[in-house]
């Protein structure tokens, strides 16, 4: 038996009703979302940006350049102490040692607050991004340690120069950043991303600090 002509006049009127009422809720909703994610991502790259500053002035910090002379380095690029023969000891003894205890102090800080991050509400994708970024930080931690005991320019050469897990978990938190972007990108988070992913100077751009020629 098929419905009347007038019970398919009130079928047709209850969904016209219910698009009425659910389509405003799913914009609502959407739009939501889309204000949070934005919002969750910019408060992410303000602390990742806090911690690649960290990280990249850790690698200026332990530049040494050559000085023309014999088995003679200048630590820094311009302007530093000049070390010849085996005074290099003393440059991981000052400059290196400094430099990595006093990184691994704030970049720790930064990723206690950031492993601690829980993007609520509508803010679920993120999670992984955070996690994914943690383990980078936990990279760059676990190297800043080994680096901090080192007396000798063999240690520091060893540590320097052994596999770790800086440039893998480097590489997977980019394209993990760029996969949480929300389209359309209005508040310019690409931008943040790119240069973000760029400025990174150890390990990021496969090149291992300390001598620059």
């Amino acid at each position: 038996m098929y419905p009347s002509t007038e019970q398919l006049r009130y079928l047709k009127s209850i969904a016209l009703g219910l698009i009425v009422i659910v389509t405003p809720l799913v914009l609502v909703v959407a739009l939501l979302n889309y204000g949070f994610s934005s919002w969750h991502l910019k408060q992410i790259l303000n602390t990742v940006e806090k911690t690649e500053a960290i990280l990249v002035d850790y690698n200026e910090r332990v530049i040494f350049t050559s000085t023309g002379k014999p088995n003679c380095f200048r630590s820094g690029r311009i302007v530093g102490r000049v070390y010849c023969g085996t005074e290099i000891d003393l440059w991981v003894k000052n400059v290196v040692v400094p430099a990595a205890l006093s990184a691994k102090e704030k970049s720790e800080v930064e990723d206690f607050f950031f492993s601690s991050t829980q993007p609520f509400p509508f803010g679920g994708e993120f999670n992984q991004t955070i996690a994914v970024y943690a383990r980078h930080l936990k990279a760059w931690g676990k190297y800043l340690e080994e680096l901090s005991v080192c007396q000798t320019i063999d240690c520091y050469d060893k540590n320097t120069q052994k596999e770790n897990d800086i440039t893998i978990s480097f590489k997977i938190a980019e394209r993990e950043f760029y996969s949480v972007i929300p389209k359309p990108d209005l508040v310019g988070s690409k931008k943040r991303i790119e240069k973000i992913f760029k400025d990174e100077t150890l390990w990021g751009n496969g090149e291992v600090p300390g001598f620059l020629t």
